[in-house]
């Protein structure tokens, strides 16, 4: 009777998806980047089908994409503030996607192509947001990606407390809620949640790939449960990566200092056949750690205190200890200009 009602269920499943499959068959895909004359990508661009109710905005990238699109002629809208560009005469193919990227120079307010997705989990601009987002661009991050330190990119972030005791040692909070019982904002990389299971706060040392990867930071402040579950309830921090497709090239960097630190990174992207593209991003760290006392207490205070305890007690408030901290990070991304955009 079992194997029946699964037999059944299976079959349901197929006949019901029948017309979906036809449907997917007889239509095509649009995609492309919208793009500066500099090759930067243009966020916050309209891009609207013409004639057709299909409108969608570009990500921080520039990318956009329509599924699910008839075979046909297509006219697209390209609109940024009073500035719009026309791009006639794409054809959709069944089955196959029709790449239309954009050059531009359009000189607009900094805001309208500041785009977001953490707020309501899709692409819009940041003003039309229906909560605070803080954001760090692709270019302030390869500014600052050599120390390796990804909480070190938001400490002047507004409403966001940043507590460093060692070398990747870290507390990251928002508005007042900063402790270390208290991590609870959540940390997504590509939609992926990378927090410890068990604790459910974050491990920065583990994150040791080279920041040059990542696309763009947004930080949610504020209760994000409703949307990205139970450790979000004092914000989310998402991370989006570089697609291979718009990052082409390789670089490797080797770093050196104090405390016997060595830190290596590597990436690598490239076209790889046909539409498909190729990413590979490795890391390591390793260093002699230092950790720091949290209490607070003025050195002369703490030497005053120490007189007459115990040594196990003393030894609680040592400022200053070494440790050894080594992680290793590999990643490979395989894309096609068939497939969804970084979000």
């Amino acid at each position: 009777m079992r194997r029946q009602s699964l037999a059944t269920a299976c079959l349901l499943s197929v006949v019901l998806s029948l017309p979906h499959i036809a449907a997917e068959s007889k239509s095509g895909r649009i995609d492309g980047r919208v793009a500066d004359t500099d090759g930067r990508g243009q966020g916050g661009v309209t891009v609207a089908i013409q004639d057709s109710p299909r409108v969608t905005l570009t990500d921080g990238a520039g990318a956009y994409a329509f599924s699910g699109v008839p075979a046909g002629t297509y006219t697209l809208l390209f609109t940024l503030g009073e500035s719009t560009v026309t791009e006639e005469g794409v054809v959709v193919t069944p089955g196959q996607t029709a790449n239309v990227d954009v050059t531009a120079a359009w000189e607009i307010a900094y805001a309208e192509v500041v785009t977001v997705y953490a707020a309501s989990r899709r692409v819009e601009r940041i003003v039309d947001a229906p909560a605070a987002v803080s954001v760090v661009s692709e270019q302030q991050i390869e500014r600052q990606a050599g120390h390796a330190q990804l909480p070190k990119l938001l400490e002047f972030a507004p409403g966001v407390e940043v507590t460093q005791s060692g070398l990747y040692d870290y507390n990251l909070n928002t508005r007042g809620f900063n402790s270390s019982l208290n991590r609870r904002v959540a940390t997504l990389i590509d939609g992926r949640d990378v927090s410890m299971p068990f604790l459910g706060a974050q491990e920065w040392a583990a994150l040791s790939f080279p920041l040059d990867d990542l696309a763009g930071i947004e930080l949610l402040r504020g209760p994000s449960a409703a949307l990205y579950g139970k450790n979000a309830s004092s914000g989310m921090l998402n991370l989006t990566t570089k697609q291979p497709r718009y990052s082409e090239g390789g670089f490797v960097r080797l770093t050196a200092g104090e405390l016997s630190t060595t830190n290596v990174d590597f990436r690598w992207a490239g076209h790889v056949f046909a539409d498909w593209f190729l990413k590979v991003v490795a890391g390591s760290r390793s260093s002699g750690d230092f950790s720091q006392s949290r209490n607070g207490w003025p050195s002369t205070r703490r030497r005053a205190w120490h007189r007459g305890k115990p040594t196990a007690c003393r030894r609680r408030f040592r400022s200053r200890a070494l440790t050894t901290t080594k992680f290793v990070t590999v990643a490979c991304a395989w894309t096609s200009t068939g497939a969804p955009g970084r979000r």
